[in-house]
């Protein structure tokens, strides 16, 4: 059935019209250099709201299946989200990530970099022993999901005990790749670094595979990706941006692979996927139907329920649960007894918490949040450490737009805990610019620059 069987066709003009006002935003930031399309802004608008309009513009029954006027206002919803997402970013001037930009620039210290790599190591590997090497065949089979569910010895359950609480802790471990990937970059590291570099980034590739999660997997396979883009100059650079077209469309058949073979635990390349990710517009359709004149709005439950899902359940057996079993449960799911969870999209779930107004404060709130990440970014410093960090945000950023889920930035906040330790238990003060080749310390210590003496802009990122 299309939209024309529906007789909604003109209806689809809406979501074509919005698309290319958001493709006009894009690329008013991108017409004198098309490497600015690496930044939150753009991420954002692309990666979550073209996304949006993607399934939209598609036209599948499930879009039509509240009608036109229904689909009409989702398409409205959408543009007010990004026109309000854009007042937010190019209205601000906060600073909040200064500070992190700072500490991650010690990275470009080779002794701090190994150290931090160690740190994360020694804690991370603690359920990796206690669990992993009880049972290696298990663990083996897991990271390679050699068995049906894509599950293994180191997987939490759906709710957590005291072994899920140790197992979390592994986060600390996959939330130094990034670290270990700049290591294995510097060719005047020793051996024994090597190996230690060598395997955990093998571990954490093994580990996102096993997990059979599409956003994981992505976001592993881009640190090697983000490194290599910051490695090449400018004319290299846009050169990977146009390659990265017919890689993204090669990781979304991929993807589709994953999800058709996850309960057996491999790819299936032979069926066409039923479900890939973008399947956004319908979620959000669904829940303008439901709330609030069947459900209440939820005034920010479901984002206080992210900020204490930290807290370990055999601390607080009655935690509640993520608001995707809640919100699979609303769809007939029962997530608690293998039923699967079912995410409402970011947009979905900003509109449970408070309607349109809330759709419109939380965009401004994320274009701030977007414009302070991006004073991190390539206009604003050439340190790889801080560049590789920036991108991993990036990636974060690009997966929320399936709901708001912290977990998400879990394995940064991990890397900015061992950098703590480290920088806590040093005593020489800033770092050298002693970093191995493409591994520099932030080039601005001690100098006045755009982002307030530790930082200055990089040749290639200049038009």
């Amino acid at each position: 059935m299309t939209v024309a069987d529906n007789g909604d066709a003109g209806a689809s003009w809406w979501a074509w019209a919005a698309a290319v006002l958001l493709v006009v935003a894009v690329y008013h930031d991108v017409r004198r250099d098309v490497r600015r399309l690496i930044s939150a802004r753009n991420v954002v608008l692309f990666g979550l709201f073209v996304w949006y309009l993607l399934e939209a513009i598609q036209g599948p029954p499930e879009v039509f299946r509240y009608g036109a006027t229904a689909y009409k206002y989702a398409v409205f919803l959408v543009m007010i989200a990004a026109v309000s997402f854009l007042a937010g970013y190019h209205g601000s001037s906060a600073r909040w990530f200064d500070g992190c930009g700072r500490r991650v620039a010690r990275l470009g210290d080779r002794d701090f970099r190994r150290q931090t790599l160690i740190v994360g190591v020694l804690v991370g590997s603690i359920p990796v022993v206690l669990y992993g090497l009880a049972d290696p065949a298990e663990t083996l089979r897991g990271l390679i999901a050699g068995r049906a569910g894509w599950r293994g010895t180191l997987v939490r359950p759906a709710l957590g005990d005291f072994r899920a609480a140790v197992v979390m802790i592994e986060t600390f471990l996959l939330a130094v790749a990034w670290v270990a990937m700049l290591i294995l970059g510097d060719k005047r590291r020793s051996r024994g670094i090597t190996l230690v570099a060598a395997a955990v980034l093998a571990w954490h590739m093994m580990r996102a595979y096993g997990t059979g999660s599409r956003s994981v997997v992505f976001l592993a396979l881009l640190i090697p990706a983000a490194w290599l883009y910051w490695r090449c100059d400018a004319r290299r650079q846009r050169g990977l941006l146009i390659a990265a077209i017919p890689c993204a469309m090669l990781f979304y058949w991929f993807a589709g692979a994953m999800v058709e073979g996850r309960k057996e635990g491999r790819l299936e390349f032979a069926k066409a996927p039923s479900y890939v990710g973008h399947e956004m517009f319908r979620e959000l359709l669904f829940v303008l139907d439901q709330v609030p004149e069947k459900r209440p709005y939820l005034y920010g439950e479901t984002m206080a329920i992210e900020l204490v899902n930290p807290i370990p359940r055999f601390l607080w057996p009655g935690k509640p649960v993520g608001f995707g079993v809640t919100y699979a449960e609303w769809q007939g799911q029962d997530p608690l007894h293998g039923g699967p969870t079912i995410s409402p999209g970011i947009l979905g779930e900003m509109y449970i918490n408070g309607g349109v107004i809330a759709v419109i404060l939380l965009n401004i709130f994320g274009g701030i949040v977007c414009r302070a990440w991006d004073r991190i970014g390539p206009q604003r410093t050439r340190s790889l450490p801080v560049l590789m960090f920036y991108s991993l945000g990036l990636g974060c950023l690009l997966m929320l737009g399936r709901s708001l889920s912290l977990p998400l930035f879990y394995q940064m906040f991990a890397a900015m805990i061992c950098i703590g330790i480290v920088a806590a238990r040093s005593r020489r003060g800033r770092p050298a610019a002693q970093g191995g080749p493409g591994v520099s310390a932030f080039p601005g210590e001690g100098c006045r620059s755009r982002l307030g003496g530790w930082a200055s802009p990089s040749p290639s990122s200049e038009g």
